[in-house]
């Protein structure tokens, strides 16, 4: 089952999944994840959470190899300046490489390869090709949807609207960001997601957290404060190791967060330290077992990957999976 809230999303997701030959196996439905009804929570096992996020971490293989290109011309550039004049004068005209073709082909018409696609596995030719398929699609439904479309809007909005759908980016929230106070909105929604995913589903085995942000406020410490949540700790949810010998990025490690994130970790930890205040008994005691508590958890974050675009040759994710044993019936 795939939930999506947004109605022209999940026309998206509806459109994705059948082209990719699954609508038989996979039952989209147009509903909040909040709202699902107790036979389906109950019947669920394993949930992807793949929330809005700042999309910080999205760009195409493309790019990379245009940004490669690039430097390599400046450094061929460089290197030349020494040579004669003569020479230089003599030198054939260099055509337009398919990256610089690609490039100048997405800035002309404001939209980018499509999301759905295996990048790293096309040419660039290939990629060209798809391009202008993807091109012509959209000015296809522009031209169907302004012979019924009676308004006044600009025609270069509308093009702007259907490139968003067909991104599956119909959503201001989708819209690539760095804005610090936005991210932090998308953050506390993130959390209040996985927290439901962990709580509310009382057969789930396993929880897969993901985004396409390079943003730790969005990554690993909305995996932290949800860690520190007594009632996930109950239910015995712990971090898994996710490739632990196949893939090399991995989650912000402690002290990476400690020294670049130390307010925003302090606060976290303050937090889980306070909610102990009034226990007058054992209290001494339960602050030294919260303590080790947080430093267990935030040294665990490790067990989760981060994708680098220039490292890894991908868009930029952060993966986080939560397992737990449930007692045999």
């Amino acid at each position: 089952m795939a939930l999506e809230r947004d109605e022209r999303r999940y026309e998206v997701l509806s459109r994705r999944v059948a082209l990719a030959g699954a609508a038989d196996h996979v039952n989209c439905v147009h509903t909040d994840f909040f709202d699902l009804n107790s036979q389906d929570r109950d019947a669920a096992e394993a949930i992807l959470l793949d929330p809005s996020c700042s999309s910080s971490g999205v760009v195409t293989r493309v790019d990379i190899s245009v940004n490669e290109n690039n430097n390599n011309k400046r450094s061929r550039d460089n290197k030349n300046e020494n040579e004669d004049t003569s020479f230089k004068k003599s030198r054939p005209v260099v055509e337009e490489t398919p990256e610089e073709k690609l490039l100048k082909l997405q800035t002309e018409h404001n939209v980018t390869l499509w999301e759905g696609a295996s990048t790293a596995a096309l040419s660039l030719e290939d990629m060209l090709l798809q391009q202008e398929k993807e091109l012509k699609k959209v000015q296809h439904q522009f031209e169907k949807e302004s012979k019924t479309n009676n308004n006044n809007n600009n025609e270069n909005d509308e093009i702007e609207k259907i490139i968003e759908v067909e991104n599956a980016n119909p959503e201001e929230e989708y819209t690539p960001t760095d804005d610090m106070e936005r991210v932090l909105k998308l953050a506390h929604l993130q959390k209040k997601l996985l927290t439901h995913a962990l709580l509310s589903f009382e057969n789930c085995r396993t929880v897969v957290y993901s985004t396409c942000s390079i943003h730790e406020e969005e990554d690993e410490l909305v995996v932290l404060q949800v860690l520190m949540d007594e009632r996930v700790r109950e239910r015995g949810w712990q971090l898994s190791h996710i490739l632990p010998k196949s893939w090399e990025s991995r989650g912000r490690e402690a002290a990476y967060l400690t020294e670049h994130k130390s307010e925003e970790v302090e606060k976290i930890k303050s937090d889980l330290l306070s909610s102990c205040e009034n226990n007058d008994t054992n209290k001494e005691e339960e602050v030294k077992k919260r303590k080790k508590w947080f430093k267990e958890s935030l040294e665990s974050l490790k067990k989760t990957i981060r994708c680098d675009p220039a490292k890894d040759k991908t868009n930029g994710f952060y993966v986080a999976r939560f397992d737990r044993e449930l007692p045999s019936s």
